[in-house]
This record gives structure tokens, C-alpha cells and sequence, in this order.
């Protein structure tokens, strides 16, 4: 199901260290009904390269197990939207010349795709699940079902604009993914990778965004390491606040003239400091709230970042009744490795004491739309800045 991975997937270097072990964990997004078999577990320990700061997980899960039926889908969430607004603006802003066609690697639902139709001619993707494909096609995407690689890219076009959206922390194999760039570019396109940032998730301590999919945690430092003896060159960054802290990488071909953008810097002791630091807060966290007379306790909303809150602390159903989330998918299943049911409706909420928001970075949103007999109840699993 996963092979070790202990070279550095930028430089090849062997000489990495482990600054994140949260041992054996389920498969985040392994939602499964009852009597469903589950697909397993996998090692969780975070390595980092000094030579490159990148980090990587030491296990690289087979991504036809991860992704083939895939159940997360594309955010419709009005902070998403307005996020991905956004993101197109920008990208019209720092690409040179008109934009014809857009070709998005894990186009998922085609949700991005649709909101930049107005600006180009021709929408296109690449992704693994059929059964997200099916859903982009209705929103006008011609999708190429596949993971990003040369056989896929032949059957894909040539873009002005390439979008890889919070996709590339998940492939495993980076020099890959920089040869294929060139099956699906011009000379003049622009490509822009979106990945959550490391810096913030050291700054704020997310370390809830680590799970099977995200192989890598990506620095500036890395992206420039690993274009370096390429064609292409980091042009441009943009930072953003979704998702607990991201960044986009807007890449081009390189030029005599070319300018690439300053490295960050990000030390061992910043990882381990940080992730010693998010282990210890989750402890006294769920131990003050459990703290004094019995809780009904329910978790609201079920993302990828909720299977490490309830692998690292144990949780069954015993500790949270239920787990309330929109995604059709993923209702009538169990949390990742629980026996905790994942419903879609509000029943029950009233009834309980307190309800854990593990989708944290729609916060505000949710507890805006929620009653005020359940807003008042609900709380982040502990107040990221």
C-alpha cells in the first residue's frame, strides 16, 4: 500500500531527519460505510532536508489507493470562491498576454474552472477520479482522466495558463511533474502551483495538514532548488490566507534578464519546535474540554486535517457522538479509522454540549450560518492565529 521514502525528492539528498512522528495513522480521506473494508494504515513522520528545507513524509502512499474514488470535493464555500476570484485576477495580472485556454491539474469537480470561464475560451483538466471528472464535464471542462503524466498529457492540450491547485504537495515525483510541464505549455505560459505554505504552518502551527496526501511541505527555498537546472524560474509569489496559509507560485520559462524570487529560511529547530509545540496544545486541549461533568461532544465538518485530531487523540465514538459534514460523499460513512458516524444533517446538535470545528479555516462562516443555539457551542480544536 506505501513504499519508504527517504531521499529528498528535490536534491536526492539521504541525510534527513525526522521532525514529526505521529506514528501509524488511518488514511485521511478513507471514509468508509459500515461493513466497508478500510484501506489501512500508514506510517505519519515528517522528514526534513537542511540541504533544500524541504519536508516530506517518510511513507508515500500508492495514490490509486488514495485517489481513485476520492472523496474530497472542490470547496463551494463562499470564502473558497471569493478565494479563487481572487487567484484568477491575480494570475490575469501576472501572466503576459491573452489567455485562451486553461488547463487545471486535479481539476476535481471543475468548480475553478467555471468561475474562469468568462476570461478565457477553453476549459481543461487532469484528474484521477472518474467520478469527479463526470462533474467537471457538466461545468463545460474537457478532462482527461489520469494522474499528470506524459500519457495523460498527450491526451490533454497545450495551455496558456497551467493551474495546479493544493495538488503538488501531492505528487511524488517533482522532477516528473517539471519534464511533463513541457507536453502542456507554450513558450509564453504560465504556470501556477498553489500549495499550502510551510512557513505559515510552522508560524500558526497547523500541523493538522499533515496527512498521507500532502507528501511534501513546501518552502520557497525548495520550489527555487528544484527549478534551478530547468527552463523554468519562480517569477512571482502570492500569498494567501485559505486554507491556514498558502502560496502561489507563479512560474515562467526562463529568460537572460529573469529575476527569481528570495528563498525563505526554515531550520530544523523550527520544525521540531513547532510540531512539539501542536502535540502538546492537542493533549490540553481535549483535556480541559473534557474537563468536570460528562459533554456530549460533536464535531462539525470532516476534512482531511479532522483524521489526525482523531488519530493523535484517540477519539471513538464514545468521546465525539457524531460528525456533521456537507460533502455527500463522505455522509453514511465513519471518521477515517473510527466508529465515529459522519452524518448530514443537524439533528443532535442542540441536544449536545459542545460541537469541535475541525474545517477551523471556515470557522467564521460556519458559525454565521449556524443557529444561535448551536453557534454558541461551537469551538476550534485550539484557536489557530
Amino acid at each position: 500500500m506505501f513504499k519508504h521514502h527517504t531521499k529528498c525528492r528535490v536534491c536526492g539528498s539521504e541525510d534527513l531527519v525526522s521532525v514529526a512522528d505521529f506514528g501509524l495513522t488511518p488514511l485521511a480521506n478513507d471514509f468508509r460505510k459500515p461493513g466497508e473494508e478500510v484501506a489501512g494504515y500508514a506510517p505519519l513522520n515528517v522528514l526534513y532536508c537542511a540541504d533544500c528545507s524541504l519536508a516530506q513524509l517518510s511513507a508515500t502512499v500508492n495514490p490509486m489507493v488514495l485517489y481513485s474514488n476520492y472523496s474530497y470535493v472542490s470547496s463551494t464555500s463562499r470564502t473558497m470562491l471569493d478565494h479563487m476570484d481572487r487567484l484568477i485576477q491575480d494570475i490575469r495580472a501576472e501572466h503576459n498576454g491573452p489567455i485562451v485556454s486553461v488547463l487545471e491539474i486535479g481539476s476535481n469537480t471543475g468548480v475553478f474552472l467555471e468561475r474562469f470561464k468568462p476570461y478565457c475560451q477553453i476549459i481543461a483538466g487532469i484528474d484521477p477520479a472518474e467520478n469527479l471528472a463526470d462533474e467537471a464535464a457538466k461545468r463545460g471542462a474537457s478532462v482527461a482522466v489520469g494522474l499528470f503524466n506524459c500519457e495523460t498529457a498527450k491526451r490533454s492540450l497545450r495551455a496558456d495558463v497551467l493551474v495546479a491547485r493544493h495538488v503538488f504537495a501531492h505528487v511524488d515525483n517533482w522532477h516528473e511533474f517539471v519534464a511533463t510541464l513541457d507536453h502542456v505549455t507554450n513558450t509564453d505560459s504560465t504556470v501556477v502551483i498553489e500549495v499550502p505554505y510551510v512557513g505559515a504552518m510552522l508560524e500558526r502551527g497547523e500541523w493538522d495538514s499533515v496527512y498521507h496526501e500532502h507528501l511534501s511541505y513546501v518552502s520557497i527555498r525548495s520550489v527555487n532548488r528544484l527549478l534551478a537546472k530547468t527552463p523554468w524560474y519562480v517569477a512571482a509569489t502570492r500569498r494567501y490566507a485559505v486554507h491556514g496559509g498558502s502560496i502561489a507560485f507563479f512560474i515562467k520559462r526562463r529568460k537572460a534578464d529573469s529575476v527569481v524570487v528570495d528563498n525563505d529560511d526554515l531550520t530544523e529547530y523550527d520544525f521540531c519546535k513547532s510540531s512539539e509545540a501542536w502535540k502538546r496544545n492537542a493533549n490540553v486541549f481535549w483535556s480541559e474540554l473534557t474537563r468536570g461533568p460528562r459533554k456530549r461532544i460533536f464535531g462539525y465538518g470532516a476534512p482531511a486535517k479532522a483524521t489526525l485530531w482523531t488519530s493523535f487523540l484517540s477519539l471513538r465514538r464514545s468521546d465525539i457522538e457524531f460528525v456533521h459534514d456537507n460533502t455527500p460523499q463522505k455522509q453514511g460513512c465513519f471518521m477515517p479509522g473510527t466508529d465515529i458516524p459522519v452524518t448530514g444533517g443537524t439533528e443532535g446538535m442542540e441536544s449536545c454540549d459542545v460541537g469541535i470545528v475541525f474545517a477551523w479555516n471556515y470557522f467564521d462562516e460556519i458559525r454565521r450560518k449556524s443557529p444561535p443555539s448551536v453557534a454558541g457551542k461551537l469551538v476550534v480544536p485550539f484557536r489557530h492565529s
